[in-house]
Order: structure tokens, then sequence, then C-alpha cells
């Protein structure tokens, strides 16, 4: 009786909030007509248009996300309607779109599972009767006979039902398994829209306008949501070294805003708006003493609370810094790489757990953030892993450290169709507006729109440092990238149409050439050879003289000219007990400093270069140093 009451007192409730809504609030049927996405968030447009009455009206847009800012909303109408005010409600009573989905998902569970129970009782009841059959089959009871007609026809009976039974209990277990399977997928689909679907209502904008007279209302409504963003990726082409790269500007977007956008207008836009535009403002800096806090004291976090910057050095086993290696923030498309010092920096949003750090030859590692500092020792491995593309000078010995692609594959990956794509330059940000109307649901799914196609001016150099490795290494120096509006993000290199690894575009930290390693090049042979007859050891006196010679064949099998960057050295001196000396250096560059020696070659096809250096050590003839 009180559940009674109470469900009646909750229906009077709902009587008067119905009683106390203006009558002339009028509902709008709202459509999506173009969206901007930004690299985090979203510029939604409704439009609608209606038949108004002369006088004040109060119209209602709805099914609208409940996740936008409401400080946002702006609109737009005609000429003839005055808005008086402008209002936002949440709707807790139609749910969003999704949760209708989710809810005809419940439904389907429960008549499959319903399925299952029906099954279920009817092998028992077959079950029951094979029993029932089985503890029957004694014919006669305790008669001295039976006639040979009865029992033929009992024994057909018995094999026709049984037969019966047994073919029923087959085909039912054979359904079961199928609805289960069903069952699973459902369960499946349900647990990930649950994720992905946190909202219970729906916003409901009123817009309160005075019409002058009758006619047609048309309105704009705008609002920003933050759950979308888009991120750049690249497909970088190279069919052979005498043709321009070809670079596919693409972009990954994704939206969970619980609206599907609908053949939209979609507009992609480098900027922002979720970041703060003030300048920020220095302040007094004032020294003290500083006072170490004990460590018994310091519990490191196992998350990033808030949004900072995490540095770091990523080095090999030996020690030595790895230049290019890819940090990415786990779970998103924000990375960076290292400098020359195997150094980084990285901003990382609220609720970065880890950093996943990769480089080519090496095995991935993922690394915990517990403070701003985070640093990683990788360790080398055979096979394909990722390519290095980064802004570098000619000769840097990062390209001794890439591994050796001998298992490339042919790929041949469903790639989207281009669609025209006109480019808007602002002051501080640059637009791409996709000319045919776009669909992207909001599932939080990606969805792959090509943006831009360039062919690139390449200049296509190798370089070999045959003391760490016998092969030269082939590099395409894409120049004047900047003007093509690229952003960092991740890239799929192709050569010869062949796929040979993944990247990562940093174009914050490059220089004014972008560099992209495309491996090992088996054209160009290269042998190192010890000069025995020109070396020697020698002692003067009480110190022993070392002189070595080393030669360098370098041959190019190619049909085309080659040019090559070729780096060696002899080592350098930190004890004044040793002296060494350079006494042929072979047209090389020669760096005091380091020792390195430079050559920078061409070479015709079928052409080969010998190059010859030499150099002297002194030291004292009771002690011992390595020079090879």
């Amino acid at each position: 009786m009180k559940l009674s009451f109470f469900f009646l007192g909750f229906c009077c409730f709902l009587q008067m909030v119905d009683a106390q809504t203006p009558a002339e609030v009028t509902d709008l049927k709202s459509k999506i007509t173009a969206v901007t996405v930004f690299k985090q968030g979203a510029q939604v447009t409704r439009t609608a248009t209606i038949n108004r009455d002369k006088g004040t009206t109060i119209y209602k847009f709805t099914g609208i996300s409940s996740k936008i800012d409401a400080e946002s909303i702006q609109l737009k109408t005609n000429e003839g309607l005055n808005v008086r005010s402008i209002t936002n409600q949440l709707n807790y009573f139609e749910p969003p779109q999704v949760k209708a989905v989710i809810a005809n998902l419940e439904l389907l569970k429960d008549s499959l599972l319903l399925a299952l129970e029906l099954n279920k009782s009817e092998l028992v009841v077959l079950a029951q009767e094979e029993k029932m059959i089985l503890a029957n089959q004694t014919i006669g009871g305790t008669q001295s006979g039976v006639d040979i007609e009865n029992l033929k026809a009992t024994a057909d009976f018995y094999q026709q039902r049984l037969t019966a039974i047994s073919k029923s209990k087959l085909l039912i277990k054979r359904e079961n398994r199928l609805i289960n399977e069903k069952f699973m997928q459902v369960s499946q689909q349900i647990m990930e829209m649950n994720a992905n679907e946190k909202s219970i209502a729906t916003t409901e904008i009123l817009v309160k306008v005075e019409a002058e007279e009758q006619g047609m209302a048309e309105f704009e409504l705008g609002y920003f949501v933050e759950d979308a963003k888009w991120v750049p990726t690249y497909d970088i082409k190279v069919e052979d070294v005498a043709s321009p790269t070809q670079l596919i500007y693409k972009a990954n977007i994704t939206q969970n805003t619980e609206e599907d956008w609908t053949d939209v207008q979609l507009t992609l836009s480098t900027g922002e708006p979720t970041l703060s535009g003030q300048q920020p403002e220095i302040g007094t800096w004032r020294l003290g003493y500083y006072s170490p806090v004990a460590r018994s004291q310091w519990r490191p976090s196992n998350t990033v609370t808030t949004p900072g910057t995490v540095t770091g050095i990523i080095v090999d086993e030996y020690g030595e810094p790895l230049i290019g290696a890819n940090i990415l923030v786990k779970g998103s498309s924000t990375g960076t790489v290292t400098d020359l010092d195997g150094r980084y920096s990285i901003q990382v949003p609220e609720g970065t757990t880890s950093l996943t750090i990769s480089y080519t030859g090496y095995g991935p590692q993922e690394v915990a953030i517990n403070s701003n500092v985070a640093n990683a020792t990788l360790v080398a491995r055979a096979g394909l892993d990722e390519i290095v593309i980064t802004g570098a000078r000619m000769g840097s010995r990062s390209a001794a450290r890439e591994s050796e692609r001998t298992a490339s594959k042919k790929l041949k990956p469903s790639r989207p169709e281009p669609v025209a794509v006109q480019q808007n330059s602002n002051t501080t940000t640059h637009e791409f507006i996709i000319s045919t109307p776009f669909t992207i649901p909001g599932d939080n799914k990606e969805y792959i729109v090509n943006i831009n196609q360039h062919e690139v001016p390449t200049v296509y150099h190798h370089a070999a440092v045959p003391k760490l490795d016998k092969d030269a290494f082939l590099t395409a120096m894409l120049s004047d990238w900047e003007k093509y509006h690229l952003l960092s993000g991740a890239a799929s290199l192709f050569f010869e149409s062949t796929f040979v690894g993944n990247s990562f575009i940093n174009v914050e930290n490059t220089e004014d050439t972008l560099a992209i390693s495309l491996g090992r090049d088996a054209n160009v042979v290269i042998q190192r050879t010890k000069l025995e007859q020109l070396s020697s050891k020698a002692f003067v006196g009480n110190r022993k003289v070392e002189v070595i010679a080393w030669q360098i064949e370098i041959r190019n099998k190619k049909s085309e000219l080659v040019t090559l960057t070729l780096e060696d050295q002899i080592p350098v001196s930190v004890m004044k007990e040793i002296d060494v000396k350079l006494l042929e250096q072979g047209g090389a560059q020669y760096n005091e400093a380091t020792g390195i020696l430079t050559w920078k070659m061409s070479l015709a096809p079928s052409q080969t270069k010998r190059l010859r250096f030499k150099y002297q050590v002194r030291y004292p003839g009771k002690r011992r140093v390595i020079l090879e």
C-alpha cells in the first residue's frame, strides 16, 4: 500500500512539473551541419528552421550532448527575431542515443538467456523420456513368451524414438553453442559501449525569442565539446632515389560526444582552444638555503596528477646515449624524440602513468612515471622495428645504430580515398576544410581522412661508419617541409612499394631539413681492412711507438650516382704520457677534438674508391693501450 501511495504522489509531481511548463515552448528538430575539430575538442554547429508565430516563443533544442561547455553556447538567427534569453538544462528522462542502443542490446541479451533456459528445459524432458524408455525395455514381464510381430513392432518403436531423441538433443546443443557465441558478442559490445558511456542525461537549450511578425525562423546554434580530437598521421612513400618523396597527410579523428556527426561540413584546425591563451607572468625569484627532505619522508606517487613536464635520458646497455629514440605518452599520440645527448623533454597530460620508449634495433620499454624524471636503458635486439625520422645534419653517427631490415614484407594496406580539401591560414592556426560531407559516429573509434598529398623535393644521401657497421645507410633529406603545415605525428614508411617500418615525425625538434632513414643499401659495398705492411711496432728508448694504417674500399653497384658521407676515427689522448699523431688523413676532414675523420664523396655507377689513413701512437713501454 505504501508503494502505491508513493507512485501516486510521484505521478502528481510530474503533473505539477508539466503544469508549470509554459504552453508556448516549441520543440525544434535541429541537425548537426558543420563541425570544426581541434587538436583537442570540437566546435559543433546545429541548424533548424521553423514557421514562427508573432510574439514571444520559447524554442527548445533537444538531444544535445551533456558534455557541452555551457559558456560556449552561441546562437545566430535571421532578421525579425529578437533573442531575449538562452538557457540550458539537463534532461534525465530522455537518455542519450548511446544509452538507447545499450538498452536494445540488453533486451537482446535477455532474449538469448531465455532461449538458453528453454533449451535447457527441453533437454531435461528428452533425458527423462530416454530414461523411461530404457527402463521399460523388458517385454512380456513374467509371460512365457512374446508374439514375434509384437516384439518387432516394439523394437522398431524403441529404435525410432531413441533415434529421434538423440537427434533432438544434438540439434539443441548445437543451437546452444550458437546462442552462447551471440551472447558473448552482445556482452562484449555492451561492455565496450558502457566503458565509453558515462552520461545519463542529454542537454536541452531553451531560446526565448520575440517575433515582430509571422514567417520563417532560422537558427544556427554553436557550442564546444571537449571529448573529440584529431591526430595527424602520415604515409611517406619513396619509389626510387630519382623521384621526389610522396608525403600523404592524414587525420585520425575520434569523438565520444554522444552525438553522431552525419554528413557534416568537416573542418580540421591546428588550434588548441583548451589551452590557456593568457600570457604567463614571471614572479620574484627569492633565493634561500636548500633544505633537503629525508628519503624516508618522500613517497613517489603512481601518476602525474597534474599536467607537467617529464625529462630524462635514454641510453643503451653500454651507457651510450640513443639519438632519436621515440618517447610516447602511453595510450596517446603525444610524443617526442631524444636529442644528440639522448635527452628528452615532454609535456604529459593529467593522469599519465607511463611512457613508451622505442628505438630502432632495440626492444621497447614502458617506464612508469613516479616523478618528473624518467630515465631508461634499452637493450639491443635484431629484426625490424621503428625507423627514426628527425632533423639531422649529414654524417650523424645515429645512422650506425639503425637495425638491419632483412625481413621487410610487402603490404597492400587499405587506405582511405583522397577527398577535396581547401586550406585556410589564420593568424595563429591553419585549417583544412573537407569539401565532401563526412560522417564521424560518436563511438570513440578512429576514422581516417586524407587531408593532403605532396610531392616533396628530396635529396637522397648515403652515410656509413664502417668501423661500427659494414653497410651504408640511405637517407632521404626533405627540404622546405615547413610550408606544408605539418604537425608532429606517427608515420608509416614505404620504400620501393615495400613497408619498411613505423616512425614519429617531430616537427618541433627538427632542423631545416627533415631526414628520413630508409635503411641499409646492399648495393653500396664497403670494406675496411688493416694494412699490415704499413703498420708497425717499435721501441724508441723507453717508449713504444705503434703505427696503424687502414684502407676503406667503397664500390657503387647501383645504376645511378651515389653521394656518400663516411666517418672513421683515430684515438684522442687524455693523458700527457700518450701522444697521438695523424700521419695520413687520406683527404678527410679531421676534427682534432673528437678524432673523427669525415669524407664526403660522389661515386658514379660501378665506380670504386679507396681511402687510406694512418696514425701513430707513442706511450710508455711498460704500459698497455688498446689501439684497435
